[in-house]
């Protein structure tokens, strides 16, 4: 045998060890829904989660479509579980067109891979055993093989709670349960042109020192040969991604007829490699795919793109450019990407009510979302890993599997929300869009800020709630914030997210305003305010003035007496101007519109004319409750 054709068996042997290796890399494919499967043996098998929310409809509102965008794996797998648990209660995979195959609201399913699946974004998606029956109204309650079944609502195009995993079943409000959408390992594919997706690497990284990424699949890179060329002729590859380097480990694998060869790889430690590829005894097709397998080595944290060139000669291979170049593609390789985010969901407006029992403003407003005039729902948000929050892939990390939040945060990482709690009995967090349930009680909260440590834990489509504790509950605003510690600083930089605006609490007492209101020398001025109810009322006046011109303040709080009148003397309240007398002012009543009278008026003592101005009132119509863009 001749030193070449040694070679070539060699390579040959070479190859169908690496579609061999190929292959076991999406070793788990299971036929039919299983049950008790390890979480190890699906990640190792090649799946990575790309949706994974509780059964409490804690991903309410989350579309269906931005779901199934982030979960375009070519296979997809639907498992559940206990939350916490290290086992997939039921799982079942099958190619993401069958999975996702749109079935309507019937009991007939599609059939593929051994599993009756079915989808529909406004009733509900899940999984049978193939020929079991459905009974779906809208979730699948039939009770037959029930440790096989998976079912979860959908409404008006958006996930929704519920509804079974296996034999568990009514799980709307069951925060301890989960529903996880996982997908194949996606593959860089290079094109003509250039127009792929490509691996999204945790931005909390820190590059340098020079890190060495594990390729667990999702960093291969693929491209078609893009040129077609007839038995025995040998043509010379080149593989270029600036930016990061090939680890010695590289492998090359050709589809196509087996005798068609991949030679010795050149070029390992740079970002170039370079190889030759001989037709055997069929023609290699301009269809057939080159993938580039082993461990990548980043030196810089900037973005990296790919292009592949096929050349005449060697030498040409090796210097790259457009020389004798035959064929190529190109193609975004690695991208950097925030590896967990905050997001406001929804916000909210609880209105502290005039008509409390006495002090005023101590309850609020008996309206949605609480129904309950203790509790205030100040809005929605999520914290937790970006796939969480947003859907899509996540940012992968050294290890070459998608970056955790316990890789990220130490146990010290805080939510922080601004605003003034000092009137709360209790600031807690929600599953709840009526807070009716108390996931997670802040740390401490007063005047200024509510302080909850949550670590590594992430809290997705929580609600921030205020409970009042009797005393006057103050106009605010209200943002929220996440205030992270690294777990390792050594290797991840995390920085803050927000403050975002999240809600205001409102008063719903009257508000008058004197727009222009002056204090001319020998006039006098003045502000009458009228009560007709049966309670004293408190005022507070608000001073606005022109740029530049500095005002000072005086006396700006009062009472208005139930059934009477009080009179301010302007002169007491504006005592001092940098430039023309003049102010807006806007007072505040702790009482109701009907109840509330006010007037400005300016008097000429010298000539006894009077002028009567009545205070305007703010158009303000009544909040509510508006879900965040």
């Amino acid at each position: 045998m001749s030193p070449s054709t040694t070679r070539h068996a060699a390579l040959l042997l070479a190859a169908s060890a690496l579609f061999s290796a190929e292959a076991s890399a999406q070793s788990y494919l299971p036929a039919g829904p299983q049950t008790g499967v390890p979480e190890a043996t699906v990640a190792s098998g090649g799946w990575s989660v790309c949706h994974q929310s509780t059964y409490d409809n804690a991903a309410s509102g989350q579309s269906m479509a931005s779901i199934l965008a982030g979960c375009a794996g070519e296979n997809i797998m639907l498992a559940c579980r206990p939350v916490g648990a290290t086992d997939y209660t039921v799982l079942a995979q099958a190619p993401r067109t069958d999975v996702f195959f749109p079935t309507g609201n019937g009991n007939v399913p599609h059939v593929a891979n051994g599993t009756g699946w079915y989808y529909s974004d406004s009733y509900s998606f899940g999984f049978a055993p193939e020929g079991e029956p459905l009974a779906r109204n809208s979730c699948d309650t039939a009770g037959s093989a029930a440790d096989r079944r998976m079912c979860v609502h959908s409404s008006a195009g958006n996930i929704s709670g519920g509804w079974r995993c296996g034999t568990t079943t009514n799980l709307n409000g069951a925060a301890n349960w989960e529903r996880l959408i996982l997908q194949t390992a996606p593959k860089v594919m290079l094109t003509v042109p250039g127009s792929n997706a490509p691996v999204t690497v945790a931005e909390e990284l820190v590059i340098p020192p020079v890190r060495t990424f594990t390729n667990n699949d999702l960093l291969d890179i693929e491209t078609t040969v893009e040129y077609a060329f007839s038995p025995g002729e040998v043509r010379y590859a080149r593989l270029h991604c600036p930016g990061v380097r090939f680890d010695a480990g590289t492998t090359v694998a050709l589809s196509g007829d087996p005798s068609n060869l991949v030679g010795a790889i050149n070029g390992f430690g740079t970002d170039a490699i370079y190889f030759s590829i001989t037709a055997g005894a069929t023609p290699v097709l301009a269809g057939d795919v080159l993938s580039v397998d082993g461990d990548r080595i980043l030196a810089t944290k900037a973005p990296v793109d790919c292009t592949y060139g096929l050349y005449d000669v060697p030498s040409q291979a090796q210097a790259g450019g457009a020389a004798g170049r035959v064929a190529s593609t190109s193609g975004a390789y690695l991208r950097f990407a925030p590896g967990y985010m905050l997001r406001v969901s929804s916000t909210g407006n609880p209105i502290a009510d005039v008509e409390s029992p006495d002090p005023s403003y101590s309850e609020f407003v008996d309206r949605a979302p609480t129904y309950d005039t203790l509790l205030g729902q100040i809005g929605g948000f999520s914290y937790g890993m970006a796939s969480q929050v947003l859907g899509g892939l996540q940012p992968i990390t050294i290890d070459g599997a998608p970056v955790q939040l316990a890789d990220l945060m130490g146990a010290a990482t805080a939510l922080v929300f601004t605003g003034d709690f000092s009137a709360a009995s209790e600031v807690y967090l929600s599953n709840s869009l009526g807070c009716g349930s108390n996931l997670l009680s802040a740390d401490s909260f007063d005047d200024t800020q509510a302080v909850f440590t949550v670590g590594n834990n992430a809290a997705l489509n929580r609600y921030l709630c205020f409970e009042a504790g009797g005393e006057p509950i103050r106009a605010s605003e209200f943002t929220v914030a996440l205030a992270p510690v690294s777990a390792d600083a050594s290797t991840y930089a995390v920085t803050d997210r927000g403050p975002l605006d999240l809600g205001v609490i409102t008063r719903n007492g009257t508000e008058l305003q004197a727009p222009l209101a002056q204090v001319p020398d020998n006039y006098l001025s003045r502000m009458v305010l009228t009560n007709t109810g049966s309670q004293d009322r408190a005022y507070e006046i608000a001073v606005m003035g022109e740029t530049g011109n500095v005002i000072s303040t005086a006396h700006l709080s009062g009472f208005v007496p139930a059934g009477g009148t009080t009179v301010v003397d302007l002169a007491d309240v504006l005592t001092g101007f940098t430039a023309a007398p003049r102010a807006t002012l806007n007072v505040t009543i702790s009482g109701p519109n009907n109840q509330i009278q006010g007037l400005y008026q300016i008097v000429n003592p010298d000539s006894g004319t009077i002028s009567n101005h009545v205070m305007e009132r703010p158009y303000n119509p009544e909040p509510v409750f508006i879900p965040a863009p």
